[in-house]
């Protein structure tokens, strides 16, 4: 659908719920176009991130890809920002301004043993913050990873892993960027008049929209009554 459409439908299914949004109570495009974005997001959310841990939700969006392919964007980030103090041989990389959610990570290395490879592209792997002790190089640990490992910290800290044989060369990332705000005409820059998502998700985020906004409503009755 278009975003006219769904705020088409959007009000259609509203009138059928009580006649006085047909008129009195009609919301302004500018509210229903805020209920259409805020759905879009929670639907992302919902359907694709709500699983237990970051490993289950990559694996859950790269199952989804079609879905999403629409906001799948790749950036080569050059190298690392920050080389973490502390044990040896961890980065934190540095995201891109408009990330959502990761996907996955190629890292272009080197390693002088185990084995010896120059500037090859191998896949990056994400864990769970659970492994970190056996990956960490230490004076007691000392760990051999064929790949880079990733792991999430808070606020999206996105931390990579190497061992002593590895040089990390370059690196490129696959991932979710925010979806652009949905608007019926002269869509600007990050702006868009047709839903991003899959065609078949667009009833979906329409019917969440309107459920959300009747919510609202709701509270919002409830609250001036109980001020009458």
């Amino acid at each position: 659908m278009t975003v006219a459409e769904m705020h088409f439908e959007f009000q259609i299914l509203l009138e059928t719920m009580w006649d006085e949004f047909k008129e009195t109570e009609r919301p302004d495009s500018f509210t229903v176009l805020k209920y259409l974005n805020l759905a879009q997001d929670r639907y992302i959310k919902d359907k694709y991130l709500s699983n237990p841990n970051m490993k289950a939700n990559v694996e859950m969006v790269q199952k989804k890809t079609d879905d999403l392919r629409n906001i799948i964007k790749r950036s080569n980030t050059g190298l690392f920002a920050t080389i973490i103090t502390g044990p040896d041989n961890k980065y934190l990389v540095g995201l891109p301004s408009d990330y959502l959610f990761f996907i996955r990570a190629d890292f272009k290395i080197t390693r002088t043993d185990l084995p010896v490879v120059t500037n090859a592209w191998t896949p990056g792997r994400v864990t769970d913050y659970d492994e970190v002790s056996k990956i960490t190089t230490g004076v007691y640990n000392i760990p051999i990873l064929p790949e880079p490992v990733i792991v999430f910290e808070e606020s999206d800290n996105m931390v990579v892993f190497k061992d002593s044989y590895t040089t990390l060369v370059d690196m490129e990332t696959t991932y979710l960027r925010q979806p652009y705000s949905m608007v019926i005409d002269s869509a600007g820059a990050n702006e868009t008049t047709t839903c991003e998502l899959a065609e078949h998700t667009h009833e979906e985020i329409t019917r969440l929209a309107v459920e959300m906004f009747t919510m609202e409503y709701k509270f919002r009755l409830q609250t001036k009554n109980s001020e009458a």
